[in-house]
């Protein structure tokens, strides 16, 4: 739970990432916190995508990554029949996440068993190798540059 300051605290720190973001060309998405399993079969081992212990007998879970499945499917279904060209790309998106997870006890690295986390998750489509290293370099200068904001 998130009383009114730290509300207001969480508000503005996303806000403050959606705007950096968008400002380097990241399009923002939303998408479900609860995914078939059927469907994250295709992607993630069953043993990865069942972390939360009241959705494991039914046929959904609550999504624990958006990777594989939710952000492959918008570019492949949305983002990649608009394209006129790959010219236009890298194509960039992101999302503020809401993530769940149920680690086993005595868990000792990650995020130390906690149950659900936000992440600003990415995904950026290149046209070329040279082009993929160009946005590694453009990520990391946006983990610094927040990095930075915070520690200085």
């Amino acid at each position: 739970m998130w009383l009114p300051k730290g509300a207001a605290f969480r508000r503005e720190l996303e806000r403050f990432i959606v705007d950096e973001e968008i400002r380097r060309g990241y399009e923002h998405v939303y998408t479900p916190d609860i995914a078939k399993l059927e469907t994250l079969r295709k992607v993630w081992p069953l043993s990865s995508i069942t972390k939360t212990p009241c959705m494991r007998q039914s046929k959904s879970t609550m999504k624990n990554s958006c990777c594989a499945n939710e952000h492959a499917r918008i570019i492949s279904k949305c983002i990649f029949p608009s394209l006129a060209s790959y010219r236009e790309l890298p194509m960039r998106i992101a999302e503020l996440a809401k993530l769940y997870r149920y680690e086993q006890s005595g868990e000792l690295m990650g995020l130390q068993r906690v149950r659900s986390f936000c992440l600003s998750d990415a995904h950026i489509i290149c046209a070329s190798e040279e082009q993929a290293m160009e946005e590694i370099g453009k990520a990391l200068d946006l983990i610094e540059y927040v990095a930075g904001y915070f520690w200085t």
